[in-house]
């Protein structure tokens, strides 16, 4: 009976840590992840979710991300469907002096006295089943759209590409394409429009399937989102992930507090920002591996290219001029999870020769979960946080290094999660 009220504790805390990471930042998540379409999107989203999203101000912040980039699609799928001009051969029949084809008998008789005779034929036609097809969606994405409301604040005004459209403008954008698109005469709804992407299959136009995504994306606007342990296929649900929550905590605070220091974003890239102050220049990088690897090669493969698919792949560096930080993030309270990131930060040390690494993970379940002594040792140095901050250095010859176990909890008050990070930054000489 004990065991089970402990289970269920610890049950109803990851719940309550997952939750909380929503609240903390998962308003971002789209934005953060940066997918460039809705099938990228869908990707990211799109699996079961475990617990359902309870804060209002998140559930809009998500929904309209997702809604600009279905709107996004669906413009560039309509546009490049409008240049495609695709057209049918469609049966007619014609009244001429001259035959233009196949002779209509009994058409033919009653007109013949005025000299005129009926003809069978095709023409090109513009009437596509495509070309309807678009406009249901596209006219469907824009209903959907008409419902959707977006905020902003300092933190997600940065996240975005600058001047990134309003929902408001897209819808206007889209509605400018779809003025541009062949008229069709055929009816299309829900179940013609899935009968014919099947009966299609690979067949379908490139612009036909982007839309097909778009519109497939738009129908989940009506559903709460989700978050989730870990990634579970099954319902497709808009569902956030607690790792990835966990590594955009780390991140989103690092960037907040370069901005308190005054450091300010002038570049977005693929897998991060570049931030100046005073000309001084930092980079952060997310999930990315780093140039400057000591890596030369593996199983007579030399191509560097090859080689930095097996590099280490940081959750977050910061990269300013004269030292490199990394953190390995870790939303578990596994010991030997949270060993295995230790060592992980650790061969990230190695490999790059960076000055600092940080291991940063919400806290340890109790001894009776350690495996072996190298999760005793996690454990002796856990105990031995202050401040929720541990430091462990490394010989001179091995150019002074530093790791850093960092306790974030998500159950903590927003404002003392920043601290702890605040502190750290500050231990680490005000990067």
């Amino acid at each position: 009976m004990r065991g089970q009220v402990s289970q269920d504790h610890s049950d109803q805390e990851e719940r309550d840590r997952l939750v909380g990471l929503t609240r903390l930042v998962g308003k971002y998540y789209v934005e953060y992840w940066d997918p460039r379409s809705s099938k990228q999107l869908m990707d990211l989203v799109l699996k079961r979710g475990e617990h359902e999203v309870p804060y209002s101000e998140v559930r809009l912040w998500l929904i309209s991300a997702a809604m600009k980039i279905a709107l996004s699609t669906m413009i560039k799928a309509t546009r490049e469907a409008a240049q495609d001009r695709l057209t049918y051969r469609e049966f007619s029949v014609e009244y001429e002096s001259e035959p233009l084809g196949f002779i209509d008998v009994a058409r033919t008789l009653q007109v013949y006295p005025q000299g005129i005779c009926a003809s069978l034929n095709y023409r090109p036609s513009l009437d596509a089943p495509e070309y309807a097809a678009m406009r249901f969606m596209a006219e469907s994405v824009l209903d959907v759209a008409k419902g959707v409301r977006e905020e902003e604040d300092r933190i997600k005004r940065l996240l975005l590409a600058p001047q990134a459209p309003s929902i408001l403008e897209l819808r206007s954008e889209l509605e400018d394409e779809l003025a541009q698109l062949p008229m069709a005469t055929q009816p299309v709804d829900d179940k013609a429009l899935s009968s014919m992407m099947s009966a299609l299959g690979n067949r379908a136009p490139n612009w036909l399937t982007d839309a097909y995504s778009s519109y497939s994306l738009s129908k989940l606007m009506g559903n709460p989102p989700h978050v989730s342990s870990r990634q579970k296929e099954g319902n497709n649900e808009l569902t956030m992930i607690g790792w990835k929550l966990y590594e955009m905590l780390v991140a989103i605070m690092a960037f907040d507090l370069l901005l308190e220091k005054g450091y300010l974003p002038v570049a977005r890239e693929q897998d991060g920002y570049v931030m100046e102050k005073d000309g001084k220049v930092i980079n952060l990088r997310f999930n990315s591996s780093l140039e400057g690897s000591s890596l030369t090669s593996y199983d007579q493969v030399y191509d560097r290219s090859e080689i930095s698919k097996i590099s280490g792949r940081p959750d977050l560096s910061i990269l300013a001029k004269d030292k490199i930080i990394f953190f390995e993030c870790k939303f578990s309270t596994d010991p030997s999870y949270i060993t295995s990131g230790r060592f992980k930060v650790m061969a990230y040390l190695l490999e790059y020769g960076g000055s600092t690494g940080v291991l940063v993970f919400p806290g340890l379940k109790g001894s009776s979960e350690d495996y072996d002594e190298e999760d005793h040792g996690t454990r002796k140095l856990y105990e031995k946080m202050i401040d929720g901050m541990v430091e462990v250095r490394f010989s001179s010859k091995e150019g002074g290094k530093n790791l850093y176990l960092l306790k974030l909890d998500p159950l903590d008050p927003e404002e003392q999660i920043k601290s702890k990070l605040r502190n750290l930054l500050r231990a680490l000489e005000n990067v």
